[in-house]
Protein backbone atom coordinates (compact mmCIF):
# COMPACT_ATOMS: atom_id res chain seq x y z
CA UNK A 1 0.00 0.00 0.00
CA UNK A 2 1.46 3.41 -0.94
CA UNK A 3 2.13 5.48 2.30
CA UNK A 4 0.95 9.19 2.45
CA UNK A 5 2.77 12.17 4.45
CA UNK A 6 2.64 11.55 8.06
CA UNK A 7 1.07 14.10 10.12
CA UNK A 8 3.75 15.29 11.82
CA UNK A 9 5.69 16.12 8.37
CA UNK A 10 2.13 18.37 8.00
CA UNK A 11 2.57 22.28 9.02
CA UNK A 12 0.37 22.39 12.04
CA UNK A 13 -3.34 23.96 11.60
CA UNK A 14 -3.85 27.20 13.99
CA UNK A 15 -6.82 28.49 15.03
CA UNK A 16 -8.69 30.15 12.30
CA UNK A 17 -11.30 32.32 11.83
CA UNK A 18 -12.35 32.73 8.17
CA UNK A 19 -15.22 33.00 7.58
CA UNK A 20 -15.34 29.83 4.79
CA UNK A 21 -14.78 26.80 7.38
CA UNK A 22 -15.35 22.91 7.33
CA UNK A 23 -15.10 20.73 10.32
CA UNK A 24 -11.59 19.47 11.14
CA UNK A 25 -10.82 16.31 12.65
CA UNK A 26 -8.03 16.79 15.14
CA UNK A 27 -8.93 16.28 18.60
CA UNK A 28 -8.20 18.55 21.17
CA UNK A 29 -8.11 21.56 18.25
CA UNK A 30 -8.91 24.79 20.32
CA UNK A 31 -11.19 25.81 17.47
CA UNK A 32 -12.20 22.69 15.44
CA UNK A 33 -12.14 23.82 11.90
CA UNK A 34 -10.10 24.83 8.95
CA UNK A 35 -10.33 27.45 6.27
CA UNK A 36 -11.78 25.53 2.89
CA UNK A 37 -7.66 26.35 1.65
CA UNK A 38 -6.06 24.35 4.70
CA UNK A 39 -8.26 21.97 3.80
CA UNK A 40 -7.54 21.33 -0.06
CA UNK A 41 -3.93 21.94 0.55
CA UNK A 42 -4.29 18.87 2.68
CA UNK A 43 -5.94 16.59 0.49
CA UNK A 44 -3.30 17.99 -2.07
CA UNK A 45 -1.23 16.09 -0.43
CA UNK A 46 -2.52 12.80 -0.18
CA UNK A 47 -2.34 9.78 -1.91
CA UNK A 48 -4.68 9.10 -4.30
CA UNK A 49 -5.41 4.94 -3.53
CA UNK A 50 -6.88 2.41 -5.89
CA UNK A 51 -10.69 2.73 -5.92
CA UNK A 52 -12.78 0.29 -4.24
CA UNK A 53 -9.89 -0.53 -1.42
CA UNK A 54 -11.22 -1.25 2.04
CA UNK A 55 -11.19 1.27 4.82
CA UNK A 56 -10.50 -1.73 6.88
CA UNK A 57 -6.89 -2.03 4.80
CA UNK A 58 -6.01 1.79 5.56
CA UNK A 59 -3.51 1.58 8.56
CA UNK A 60 -0.91 3.05 7.89
CA UNK A 61 -0.29 6.39 9.14
CA UNK A 62 -0.73 9.32 6.53
CA UNK A 63 -3.36 11.14 4.65
CA UNK A 64 -5.23 9.30 1.30
CA UNK A 65 -7.44 10.34 -0.88
CA UNK A 66 -10.21 7.29 -1.54
CA UNK A 67 -13.15 5.90 -3.58
CA UNK A 68 -14.71 3.07 -1.99
CA UNK A 69 -17.82 1.64 -0.68
CA UNK A 70 -16.17 -0.99 1.42
CA UNK A 71 -16.58 -0.25 5.28
CA UNK A 72 -16.52 3.38 4.33
CA UNK A 73 -18.93 5.49 6.66
CA UNK A 74 -21.89 5.62 4.00
CA UNK A 75 -21.81 4.64 0.36
CA UNK A 76 -21.48 6.34 -2.75
CA UNK A 77 -18.52 8.56 -1.47
CA UNK A 78 -15.02 9.95 -2.20
CA UNK A 79 -13.28 10.65 1.25
CA UNK A 80 -10.20 12.54 1.98
CA UNK A 81 -8.90 10.00 5.22
CA UNK A 82 -6.32 10.33 7.63
CA UNK A 83 -5.03 7.48 9.20
CA UNK A 84 -2.75 7.57 13.09
CA UNK A 85 -0.94 4.82 14.97
CA UNK A 86 -0.03 4.51 18.34
CA UNK A 87 3.64 4.14 18.39
CA UNK A 88 3.73 2.17 20.98
CA UNK A 89 0.90 -0.07 20.28
CA UNK A 90 0.58 0.30 15.96
CA UNK A 91 -2.35 -1.88 16.31
CA UNK A 92 -4.12 1.08 17.88
CA UNK A 93 -5.45 3.10 14.92
CA UNK A 94 -7.58 6.10 14.46
CA UNK A 95 -9.11 6.67 11.01
CA UNK A 96 -10.80 9.76 9.89
CA UNK A 97 -12.69 10.90 6.88
CA UNK A 98 -14.76 13.46 5.03
CA UNK A 99 -16.00 13.26 2.28
CA UNK A 100 -15.28 15.13 -0.84
CA UNK A 101 -18.21 14.11 -2.26
CA UNK A 102 -21.74 12.33 -1.25
CA UNK A 103 -23.56 12.49 2.01
CA UNK A 104 -25.26 15.84 2.81
CA UNK A 105 -21.75 17.90 3.25
CA UNK A 106 -18.27 17.88 4.43
CA UNK A 107 -19.43 15.85 7.70
CA UNK A 108 -16.44 14.39 9.13
CA UNK A 109 -16.25 10.65 10.96
CA UNK A 110 -13.84 8.57 12.99
CA UNK A 111 -13.26 5.45 14.42
CA UNK A 112 -10.90 3.29 15.72
CA UNK A 113 -9.27 -0.07 16.13
CA UNK A 114 -7.61 -2.16 19.16
CA UNK A 115 -5.30 -5.11 18.19
CA UNK A 116 -6.06 -4.18 14.67
CA UNK A 117 -9.85 -4.73 14.65
CA UNK A 118 -12.42 -1.10 13.56
CA UNK A 119 -15.23 0.09 15.55
CA UNK A 120 -18.45 1.66 13.88
CA UNK A 121 -18.18 5.11 12.53
CA UNK A 122 -18.89 8.06 14.88
CA UNK A 123 -19.72 10.94 13.24
CA UNK A 124 -18.82 14.50 14.71
CA UNK A 125 -20.45 17.33 13.35
CA UNK A 126 -23.08 15.34 10.76
CA UNK A 127 -25.80 18.05 9.47
CA UNK A 128 -28.56 15.48 9.96
CA UNK A 129 -29.35 12.27 10.52
CA UNK A 130 -29.04 10.54 7.92
CA UNK A 131 -24.44 11.34 8.14
CA UNK A 132 -24.87 9.25 11.81
CA UNK A 133 -23.87 5.63 11.00
CA UNK A 134 -26.36 3.40 12.14
CA UNK A 135 -25.73 -0.58 13.10
CA UNK A 136 -27.71 -2.34 15.14
CA UNK A 137 -28.51 -5.82 14.40
CA UNK A 138 -31.53 -6.60 16.17
CA UNK A 139 -33.37 -3.14 16.19
CA UNK A 140 -34.06 -1.89 12.47
CA UNK A 141 -31.01 -4.24 10.91
CA UNK A 142 -31.85 -2.67 7.60
CA UNK A 143 -31.15 0.87 8.16
CA UNK A 144 -27.56 1.88 7.95
CA UNK A 145 -28.20 5.54 9.45
CA UNK A 146 -29.96 7.00 12.04
CA UNK A 147 -32.11 9.18 9.28
CA UNK A 148 -32.99 5.53 8.25
CA UNK A 149 -33.88 3.94 12.18
CA UNK A 150 -36.47 6.89 12.50
CA UNK A 151 -37.96 6.05 9.66
CA UNK A 152 -38.45 2.50 9.86
CA UNK A 153 -39.56 3.08 13.63
CA UNK A 154 -42.34 5.58 12.01
CA UNK A 155 -43.29 2.53 9.66
CA UNK A 156 -45.93 0.65 11.92
CA UNK A 157 -45.43 -2.89 10.01
CA UNK A 158 -42.16 -2.70 11.37
CA UNK A 159 -42.82 -2.49 14.85
CA UNK A 160 -45.20 -5.28 14.91
CA UNK A 161 -43.78 -8.66 16.47
CA UNK A 162 -43.42 -11.95 14.46
CA UNK A 163 -45.84 -14.95 15.36
CA UNK A 164 -49.06 -12.86 15.18
CA UNK A 165 -51.54 -13.44 12.51
CA UNK A 166 -52.50 -9.29 11.65
CA UNK A 167 -57.02 -9.16 9.92
CA UNK A 168 -56.22 -6.77 7.24
CA UNK A 169 -59.56 -4.86 5.27
CA UNK A 170 -57.25 -4.95 2.45
CA UNK A 171 -61.02 -4.48 0.13
CA UNK A 172 -60.95 -1.16 1.09
CA UNK A 173 -57.96 -1.00 -1.05
CA UNK A 174 -54.00 -1.73 -0.60
CA UNK A 175 -53.07 -2.47 3.22
CA UNK A 176 -50.72 -5.56 2.88
CA UNK A 177 -48.02 -5.34 4.15
CA UNK A 178 -44.79 -3.76 1.66
CA UNK A 179 -42.61 -7.14 0.24
CA UNK A 180 -39.32 -5.03 -0.52
CA UNK A 181 -38.59 -3.92 3.12
CA UNK A 182 -35.67 -5.83 5.45
CA UNK A 183 -38.90 -7.20 7.43
CA UNK A 184 -40.85 -9.88 5.67
CA UNK A 185 -44.92 -10.79 6.05
CA UNK A 186 -46.90 -14.27 4.97
CA UNK A 187 -49.89 -13.91 3.17
CA UNK A 188 -51.86 -16.68 5.12
CA UNK A 189 -53.54 -17.84 2.04
CA UNK A 190 -52.90 -20.32 -0.54
CA UNK A 191 -51.83 -19.93 -3.99
CA UNK A 192 -49.99 -16.41 -3.46
CA UNK A 193 -46.35 -18.74 -4.33
CA UNK A 194 -46.20 -18.24 -7.86
CA UNK A 195 -44.69 -15.48 -10.09
CA UNK A 196 -45.62 -12.35 -8.92
CA UNK A 197 -47.74 -13.98 -5.45
CA UNK A 198 -47.14 -12.12 -2.62
CA UNK A 199 -45.67 -15.42 -0.92
CA UNK A 200 -43.84 -15.95 -3.55
CA UNK A 201 -40.29 -16.83 -2.64
CA UNK A 202 -40.75 -17.46 1.26
CA UNK A 203 -43.37 -20.67 1.41
CA UNK A 204 -42.13 -24.26 0.44
CA UNK A 205 -44.54 -27.21 0.27
CA UNK A 206 -47.84 -26.19 0.05
CA UNK A 207 -50.46 -28.21 0.70
CA UNK A 208 -54.28 -27.99 0.60
CA UNK A 209 -56.73 -30.42 1.02
CA UNK A 210 -60.84 -31.83 1.88
CA UNK A 211 -63.63 -29.47 0.71
CA UNK A 212 -65.43 -26.26 2.19
CA UNK A 213 -66.04 -26.56 5.49
CA UNK A 214 -63.26 -28.88 5.85
CA UNK A 215 -60.33 -27.70 4.07
CA UNK A 216 -56.70 -28.21 5.41
CA UNK A 217 -53.97 -25.52 3.78
CA UNK A 218 -50.55 -25.97 5.36
CA UNK A 219 -47.21 -24.75 4.28
CA UNK A 220 -43.39 -24.41 5.54
CA UNK A 221 -41.93 -21.42 6.04
CA UNK A 222 -38.35 -21.35 3.72
CA UNK A 223 -36.96 -18.24 4.62
CA UNK A 224 -33.29 -18.83 6.09
CA UNK A 225 -33.22 -15.44 7.50
CA UNK A 226 -36.51 -15.42 9.76
CA UNK A 227 -36.79 -17.20 12.98
CA UNK A 228 -39.27 -19.28 11.67
CA UNK A 229 -37.35 -21.00 8.97
CA UNK A 230 -38.96 -24.43 8.40
CA UNK A 231 -41.94 -24.22 10.21
CA UNK A 232 -44.99 -25.06 9.19
CA UNK A 233 -47.79 -22.53 9.41
CA UNK A 234 -51.82 -23.06 8.86
CA UNK A 235 -53.33 -20.77 5.70
CA UNK A 236 -56.10 -19.94 7.85
CA UNK A 237 -57.41 -17.96 4.91
CA UNK A 238 -58.16 -20.58 2.41
CA UNK A 239 -59.29 -22.93 5.55
CA UNK A 240 -61.23 -20.15 7.01
CA UNK A 241 -60.56 -21.11 11.08
CA UNK A 242 -61.85 -18.89 13.36
CA UNK A 243 -59.22 -18.11 16.10
CA UNK A 244 -59.62 -18.88 19.94
CA UNK A 245 -57.51 -18.86 23.17
CA UNK A 246 -56.40 -22.09 24.64
CA UNK A 247 -53.34 -24.50 23.32
CA UNK A 248 -51.35 -22.35 20.37
CA UNK A 249 -51.45 -24.68 17.32
CA UNK A 250 -54.51 -27.24 18.43
CA UNK A 251 -56.65 -27.07 15.62
CA UNK A 252 -60.33 -28.23 15.78
CA UNK A 253 -63.23 -28.81 13.37
CA UNK A 254 -66.74 -27.05 13.98
CA UNK A 255 -68.94 -29.17 16.67
CA UNK A 256 -72.39 -28.55 18.04
CA UNK A 257 -72.72 -28.99 22.10
CA UNK A 258 -74.35 -32.20 22.98
CA UNK A 259 -78.40 -31.39 23.27
CA UNK A 260 -81.46 -32.77 22.66
CA UNK A 261 -84.81 -31.55 21.29
CA UNK A 262 -88.57 -32.68 22.03
CA UNK A 263 -91.16 -33.35 18.80
CA UNK A 264 -94.63 -32.48 18.36
CA UNK A 265 -96.50 -35.22 16.63
CA UNK A 266 -99.49 -37.42 16.68
CA UNK A 267 -100.10 -40.93 18.26
CA UNK A 268 -101.67 -42.96 15.69
CA UNK A 269 -103.52 -45.38 17.83
CA UNK A 270 -105.50 -42.80 19.58
CA UNK A 271 -106.35 -38.57 19.68
CA UNK A 272 -103.74 -37.61 21.70
CA UNK A 273 -101.62 -34.48 20.92
CA UNK A 274 -98.38 -33.63 22.08
CA UNK A 275 -95.04 -34.67 22.71
CA UNK A 276 -93.81 -37.87 21.30
CA UNK A 277 -91.84 -39.93 24.41
CA UNK A 278 -92.04 -43.44 23.08
CA UNK A 279 -93.82 -46.34 20.89
CA UNK A 280 -93.67 -49.51 20.86
CA UNK A 281 -92.65 -51.15 17.29
CA UNK A 282 -95.88 -52.93 15.68
CA UNK A 283 -98.83 -50.82 17.18
CA UNK A 284 -99.13 -47.83 14.63
CA UNK A 285 -97.11 -45.25 16.54
CA UNK A 286 -93.73 -43.55 15.41
CA UNK A 287 -90.63 -45.02 15.95
CA UNK A 288 -88.11 -42.53 14.70
CA UNK A 289 -89.22 -39.53 14.51
CA UNK A 290 -86.92 -37.22 12.56
CA UNK A 291 -87.04 -33.30 12.63
CA UNK A 292 -87.72 -30.89 9.10
CA UNK A 293 -83.80 -29.98 7.98
CA UNK A 294 -82.60 -26.22 8.69
CA UNK A 295 -79.68 -24.49 8.77
CA UNK A 296 -76.72 -24.36 5.90
CA UNK A 297 -73.54 -25.99 5.13
CA UNK A 298 -71.41 -25.06 8.70
CA UNK A 299 -71.88 -23.81 11.60
CA UNK A 300 -70.50 -20.17 12.74
CA UNK A 301 -71.09 -17.50 14.35
CA UNK A 302 -72.16 -13.79 12.66
CA UNK A 303 -68.81 -12.62 11.04
CA UNK A 304 -67.22 -10.62 8.45
CA UNK A 305 -63.81 -11.96 6.52
CA UNK A 306 -60.66 -9.91 6.67
CA UNK A 307 -57.20 -11.27 5.19
CA UNK A 308 -54.67 -12.30 7.13
CA UNK A 309 -50.74 -11.71 7.50
CA UNK A 310 -48.56 -12.75 9.79
CA UNK A 311 -44.60 -11.24 10.07
CA UNK A 312 -41.68 -14.31 9.19
CA UNK A 313 -38.97 -11.20 9.08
Amino acid sequence: MPRGIPIVDLDQIETLTSEFSVPMQRPGDPAGRATIGQFLALAAAAVELDAGTDFDSVVVPGVYILTSDANAPFAGGRWFVRVRSDPVDPTAIVQEAVPLTGGTGPTPFSRRAAAGVFGAWISSGAPDASGVPYDDSNAFPGATNVQEALEAAADPWASLPLRVPIPVFDHLGGGAPPTDKWYRYVKLSAGETGAGGYNEGILASESVSGSAPYITATAEIDLPSSPLHGQTIHLIGTERRFIRAGSSGLTQDDQIKKHNHTINGYLAQNTLQGPVVASAPGNGGITSPTTNETGGDETRPRNIGATYFMRIL
